[in-house]
């Protein structure tokens, strides 16, 4: 299928990490034009030459810290001055799940659900933020944000509590742009494996995936081909088993 993405001007915040590069390079084989966007610039400059190893000049980077509202504006406006333009913000750019559940107990509990909902959720907004101006003068503008299944689990609040500010944001940010040619969504990764293994899924626990299969997910999201799809919540790898909602 032609996702209709060539040439198409996209910022992956984010995009030096293991979901955040497989999204860059999906597009880029799709022939986008990829902003990475990180914090740490050995890993980005890395990740540049691994998607573009003959400098064909598709795919660059600019440094941010999503938690720092002046850093996001800056980065944007380095992103837009490099693709002369933007159609397609991602928002991958948080610490794993894992790591926000092994650091919880270590210092002051609220602290630390303010740190992973700034980080998170906060960090998501102010770089849709940034974007939205941009993004409302391309025909097709895509928002997608990287969230997880601990939307859904009730094991770390800190984990739950910034997945499910992501989720609301979302379709906050949905709604309010439901007259424009905006569309905003959410995708939720189960545990990210290098080779899934359905038979492992345990009753409450959800589905493993890859992270290939949630750029290729992404991708169609960002694609104008999705332009009906707006405000959807979407999880990928087996929603949590043995448990449904509407």
């Amino acid at each position: 299928m032609n996702l209709d993405l060539d040439g198409r001007r996209i910022f992956v915040v984010g995009g030096s990490g293991l979901i955040g590069k497989a999204v860059a390079r999906t597009f880029v084989d799709e022939g986008a034009q990829v902003m990475l966007g990180g914090r740490t610039e050995s890993s980005l400059r890395g990740a540049v030459e691994e998607l573009d190893p003959v400098g064909r000049g598709r795919v660059g980077y600019t440094l941010v810290n999503s938690t720092d509202p002046d850093s996001v504006r800056t980065a944007t406006a380095a992103a837009i001055e490099w693709m002369e333009g933007l159609d397609v913000l991602i928002n991958t750019g948080a610490p794993a799940a894992k790591s926000v559940i092994e650091a919880a107990g270590r210092s002051d509990e609220i602290g630390e659900i303010l740190d992973a909902v700034d980080t998170k959720a906060m960090g998501y907004l102010r770089c849709a933020r940034a974007a939205i101006p941009y993004l409302a003068e391309s025909d097709a503008g895509r928002i997608v944000n990287i969230c997880g299944q601990h939307t859904h689990l009730t094991d770390s609040i800190p984990a739950s509590v910034r997945n499910v500010a992501v989720a609301a944001l979302t379709k906050c940010l949905a709604d309010e742009l439901y007259a424009s040619s905006i569309t905003v969504n959410v995708v939720h990764p189960g545990p990210v494996v290098a080779e899934p293994d359905p038979s492992t899924t345990t009753i409450g626990a959800p589905g493993p995936t890859d992270a290939q299969g949630i750029a290729s997910l992404v991708a169609f999201l960002a694609s104008p081909l999705a332009d009906a799809i707006s405000g959807a919540s979407i999880d990928i790898g087996h929603s949590i088993r043995g448990v449904f909602g509407f």
